[in-house]
């Protein structure tokens, strides 16, 4: 989670890609996560990330997203 005073500073995609770069050099294969149907600036955030937003049978409100490493 990113404080609202750093929002759209940048930082959460350096954050990112730092934890993408982290998981592939120790072998991850994939990450995952979950994100509120509801929180759309994640979901598009996670998108552009190279995400997959995938709707999860048992929770509405829920999405899962997966990315690949």
């Amino acid at each position: 989670m990113i404080a609202d005073d750093w929002h759209k500073t940048g930082i959460a995609g350096l954050l990112m890609e730092a934890l993408i770069r982290v998981a592939r050099e120790r072998g991850l294969e994939q990450m995952e996560g979950l994100v509120l149907t509801s929180n759309t600036t994640m979901l598009r955030f996670a998108r552009a990330l190279g995400f997959q937003v995938r709707p999860m049978a048992d929770d509405l409100t829920t999405k899962l997203i997966v990315k690949k490493l």
